[in-house]
C-alpha cells in the first residue's frame, strides 16, 4: 500500500517558521505516565484518504477543485477516497467533474456529512490505535482557528464531523475538553508530537504545560513534546505546524 502524505496541500508552500529554536519537554510525566494508545506517523501505510468537496473558492482565479480532482488521480490504484459531501447533488457535480477529467473514481467512497470549510486536517477525525490495534477517534473541540466559539453555527457544525465520521465508521471516540486543530499537531508515530505555544493557549488559555501533555499523552500516547513558540511566520492567526518538516 502506499504510504502518502497530504499536508496542507492548497496553497501554503513557501513559508518560513517563526520561534525555531525546538525545545523538548522536560517534565518527568515522560515517565511516568503510561498510554494506551498510538498516533500513527502521517507517513505510515494508510487505508484511506479524506477530503472534502469544496463548494467555493478562496480564489477567483485558482479553483481549488482542480486541486482535489488532481489529488482524487494520483491517489487511484494506491488508496481509497473517502469524499465529504454536503448532499446527493454534491455527490452528482462531483462525479460530473470526475467524468469530465476521463478520472476514474471507483475508488472514491462519497460521505454524506454537513460541513462549512474543506481544511478537514484542522476539524477532521483523528484516528489512533489502541494497544489491541483497534482505531478510535480522538473527538477535539473547534473553535474556527479562533474566530468564533465552539458552539457558534459554523463552530458546531465543523465541530461535529470528527464525531460524525466516527459515528458512521461504528468507531468509538476518545473525548476532551480541549480545543484545538490537527494542523497544530504533527506525530512522528514514536510518541512524539511538534505543537506551538501560540495555538495551544490561544485556545486553550487555563490549561497549563504539564496538563496539555498529560492530555496529549492519554489522547495520542504522546511521551514527548516539541514546543514550538509560533509557526509560520506569515501566519498571524492559526500558527499551524503542518507544514514543519518531519526531521524527527
Amino acid at each position: 500500500m502506499l504510504k502518502v502524505k497530504l499536508i496542507c496541500l492548497l496553497g501554503l508552500l513557501g513559508l518560513s517558521y517563526q520561534g525555531l529554536t525546538l525545545a523538548e519537554s522536560t517534565l518527568n510525566f515522560k515517565e511516568t505516565l503510561q498510554s494506551t494508545v498510538r498516533k500513527p506517523a502521517e507517513w505510515e501505510a494508510q487505508e484511506a484518504i479524506w477530503l472534502i468537496w469544496p463548494n467555493f473558492n478562496f480564489l477567483k482565479s485558482k479553483p481549488v477543485v482542480n486541486v482535489h480532482l488532481q489529488i482524487i488521480k494520483s491517489l487511484a490504484n494506491h488508496v481509497k477516497v473517502n469524499l465529504i459531501v454536503q448532499n446527493q447533488r454534491e455527490i452528482e457535480l462531483a462525479k460530473h467533474a470526475l467524468t469530465k477529467r476521463h478520472i476514474a473514481y471507483d475508488h472514491v467512497n462519497f460521505k454524506i456529512i454537513p460541513h462549512f470549510d474543506i481544511w478537514i486536517r484542522d476539524f477532521g477525525a483523528i484516528f489512533v490505535k489502541t494497544a489491541d490495534n483497534q482505531l478510535n477517534v480522538v473527538d477535539l473541540n473547534f473553535n474556527v482557528w479562533g474566530y468564533e466559539t465552539p458552539t457558534s453555527d459554523i463552530g458546531k457544525l465543523n465541530e461535529s464531523i470528527d464525531r460524525t465520521i466516527a459515528q458512521q465508521l461504528k468507531l468509538p471516540t476518545l473525548k476532551t475538553s480541549m480545543i484545538m486543530e490537527g494542523g497544530g499537531l504533527e506525530f512522528n508515530g514514536s510518541g512524539t508530537v511538534i505543537t506551538t505555544e501560540s495555538v495551544i493557549f490561544d485556545r486553550n488559555p487555563l490549561m497549563s504545560k504539564s496538563e496539555v501533555e498529560s492530555e496529549f499523552n492519554r489522547l495520542f500516547g504522546a511521551k514527548n513534546v516539541i514546543w514550538l513558540k509560533k509557526g509560520l511566520a506569515e501566519d498571524d492567526r492559526t500558527n499551524l505546524v503542518a507544514l514543519y518538516p518531519e526531521v524527527f
